[in-house]
């Protein structure tokens, strides 16, 4: 740039923050301690300038953000710890805020924009929420370990009279509909068992001997002092887990998140198709 405009430049600099820049009759220039103080928040607004871009960047990538993921209470387990130990070690730099909830309320926080990504039970589909399978897991039996179930095969008819713990319709609803008409119960009689709201405490009751609890079988894994699990007759219930997000929010940390999922569930040979 030539002198002159720049000079020019630098006076209408001056006259608009009324403050004199230069030295002028010091040779060289040099700068005053009003030039100096905007010298370096200058420098310091091209560097937050430069930051900024490199955030969005990040973002624009998904490896930095926030995330707010929900979880129904039986993935409270190494399975679900493994899907988020894997996704902090790709996306170190993305927040996850976890909060447990049944998956009617996921689905309802989804929808508010009050979560960004669900793990729950398909209970009921909505066009406006995206779902891929993560895995279909069987139904067995939590018993007390010296229960007569651990040392015989039984029918859904010897169920009949044995007493349940179940999740409560609120929290799980439709979970048991399967079980209960193997079983030749009702829906409606649901009030003569033991309900909870909460899997690891329908567990402790069976260990402490109220009764015996249907329940996915990856919870085996639960080491819990007189709890045992046994299989149900050969036509048990599945039980299904799904991934969940707003349809319309593709945001690269949201579908990080679900590729992680998927791709260390395949490798585990958990995932049956989407």
């Amino acid at each position: 740039m030539a002198q002159p405009p720049l000079s020019m430049q630098i006076k209408s600099l001056e006259a608009e923050l009324g403050v004199q820049l230069f030295e002028r009759r010091s040779r060289p220039l040099r700068l005053t301690p009003a030039g100096n103080s905007l010298l370096k928040d200058a420098r310091k607004i091209l560097d937050d300038v430069k930051e900024a871009e490199l955030r969005a960047q990040k973002v624009g990538r998904g490896i930095l953000g926030h995330l707010k993921v929900g979880y129904i209470a039986p993935l409270a387990h190494d399975l679900f710890a493994s899907i988020l130990r894997e996704f902090r070690s790709r996306f170190p730099m993305v927040e996850i805020g976890l909060s447990e909830m049944n998956s009617a309320v996921q689905i309802d926080a989804l929808l508010r924009e009050q979560l960004d990504i669900g793990l729950l039970r398909p209970i009921f589909s909505k066009d406006e929420l995206h779902f891929e399978n993560l895995f279909v897991d069987r139904m067995v039996l939590a018993v007390p370990s010296r229960h007569a179930f651990c040392t015989k095969k039984f029918g859904w008819s010897e169920l009949r009279d044995v007493p349940l713990i179940l999740l409560h319709p609120h929290t799980a609803a439709g979970l048991y509909n399967d079980f209960l008409s193997k079983c030749q119960r009702s829906v409606a009689m649901l009030g003569e068992h033991q309900m909870t709201t909460d899997i690891h405490t329908a567990l402790w009751l069976v260990s402490a001997g109220f009764g015996v609890s249907p329940t996915m079988s990856f919870l085996q894994r639960v080491a819990r002092f007189n709890l045992s699990f046994v299989n149900l007759p050969p036509d048990a219930p599945s039980i299904q887990t799904v991934i969940a997000r707003r349809a319309t929010n593709t945001s690269p940390a949201v579908l990080n998140f679900f590729e992680t999922a998927r791709d260390l569930l395949k490798s585990r040979k958990l995932v049956s198709g989407t």
